[in-house]
């Protein structure tokens, strides 16, 4: 499996990245300070999509199989666009191509002509899992991520590719009304019900206090809102 070098959880370094695939500098992300609704309130409006850090643990583990079970006979949804992480560490970058890819697709964010644009196209028609491989196949795609992961906007230092990094990224969209997970690592888009602008914040903000409550030995929980400056 190829490795890239893990993202930090650094809403300066997600906007960076997205503003160097062809989104508008008057998108941004910004940390999410708490799920409290008084905590909610400083989020900036509109918000777009959640990423969610959480750690894989046993117990973590033992869910994602759980869910897939319970999930393998049926069919998966076919609105979303979602792909297959294929890529070791670059769970960062699958949760901003989740993100971007369906408010592109739904016209709710515009992007200027670059690598992702292409990529987008690139992959409109194909699979998953053939997606997640195009990714894996794009020399820029890789150069890009490169250059984010070791920024000077990191406050950390960067781990090496090879490690095996315990942290996960995974993403949360309003997609024609339903509120889906997207998690390269798993073997579709996940429905969490209705949602709508009105009330997304809140619902993305539940399921992730719903990811706390259901795996407390987890410990480096943390999330960033996508939202219009």
């Amino acid at each position: 499996m190829v490795h890239w070098v893990g993202l930090e959880s650094n809403p300066a370094v997600f906007s960076d990245y997205i503003h160097k695939l062809g989104v508008s500098p008057e998108w941004m992300f910004t940390d999410v300070f708490g799920f409290d609704p008084e905590l909610l309130i400083m989020i900036p409006q509109p918000c777009k999509a959640f990423i969610f850090l959480y750690t894989i643990t046993k117990k973590a583990e033992e869910l994602r199989k759980s869910e897939e079970e319970a999930l393998k006979d049926q069919p998966r949804p076919t609105e979303p666009f979602w792909i297959k992480q294929t890529i070791g560490n670059a769970c960062g970058t699958i949760a901003i191509i989740h993100s971007l890819g369906n408010l592109a697709k739904s016209g709710q964010i515009s992007l200027s002509d670059g690598i992702f644009k292409t990529y987008l196209e690139n992959v409109k028609d194909l699979s998953p899992e053939k997606a997640g491989e195009k990714l894996e196949a794009s020399e820029d795609f890789a150069n890009c991520h490169a250059a984010i992961s070791t920024s000077s906007g990191n406050q950390t230092s960067a781990p090496t590719a090879t490690e095996k990094l315990q942290d996960h990224f995974i993403a949360f969209v309003e997609v024609n009304g339903t509120l889906y997970e997207f998690d390269g690592r798993k073997n579709r888009a996940i429905s969490h019900g209705p949602t709508c602008s009105d009330t997304f914040t809140a619902d993305a903000a539940a399921i992730c206090q719903k990811f706390i409550k259901q795996d407390p030995t987890g410990k480096n929980f943390a999330a960033m809102a996508l939202c219009k400056d």
